[in-house]
Parts: structure tokens; sequence; C-alpha cells
């Protein structure tokens, strides 16, 4: 399992899911207040993003501290999150 997930880390999934996560809202492509209303599938797949993130960084300390840099934008999307809109970024 480990191996799996060095070789994620080395493939930079995790800076592009995070760029997925952040660029719609940034640039304002996407309204956090309205996502869940008009961007049913961007909503599913910034769930999916935050899933598979999860299941990268799960028990494999390297990557728990490598990702720790974008904490401050999991934090600010976890609280935004309401149930209507909810992107598990726990």
């Amino acid at each position: 399992m480990f191996k799996r997930q060095r070789m994620l880390k080395d493939m930079q999934i995790i800076e592009i899911l995070t760029d997925i996560l952040y660029y719609p809202f940034k640039w304002k492509i996407i309204s956090f207040n309205k996502i869940n209303e008009t961007h049913k599938r961007e909503l599913r797949i910034f769930q999916l993003c935050y899933r598979l993130i999860k299941h990268t960084i799960r028990e494999y300390r390297p990557n728990e501290i490598y990702a720790s840099q974008w904490l401050d934008l999991f934090i600010t999307q976890s609280m935004q999150s309401t149930a209507e809109n909810n992107l598990y970024a726990e």
C-alpha cells in the first residue's frame, strides 16, 4: 500500500487534486453557495478528489506531511460546507 501512495505522490496527484479543488472557486467559475443547485457533477468531482486525497495520505506519514501545506484550503472548504454542498473535506 505504501508503495502505491509514494507513487501517487511522485506523480503529483496530490497537487493536481488540490488544483481541481482550488481554482474553480478562485477564478469564480463556481460559487460555493450554489454548488448543489447548478453544479451537481462538479460537486461529485470535488467529493471524489477529497476521497482520493484521503486515501493517498492515510497512514503514510510522508504524504500526510506533504499534504499539510494545503491544510488551510481543506479547513476553509470544510467550514464552508453544509448538508447541501458537502465536499467531504474532513
